[in-house]
């Protein structure tokens, strides 16, 4: 089975978001063992960085 993995898919596990990391964790499991082959689009990979990226940075901090 092909499948196409949504930038969210990638983003629950990246972000470490609770309310998808198991679900999204199951899909590339199941990619990872062969059980389905898992495709991302070109344009998804660019949405991926730019947004975890984001969303890992620290926030500014104030000076003291």
């Amino acid at each position: 089975m092909r499948v196409l993995i949504d930038t969210n898919i990638a983003l629950g596990i990246l972000l470490n978001n609770p309310a998808f990391y198991a679900n999204s964790m199951a899909v590339f499991v199941c990619a990872e063992q062969q059980f389905l082959s898992g495709y991302i689009s070109a344009s998804a990979i660019t949405d991926i960085y730019y947004i975890a990226k984001k969303g890992l940075e620290k926030p500014p901090r104030a000076m003291p």
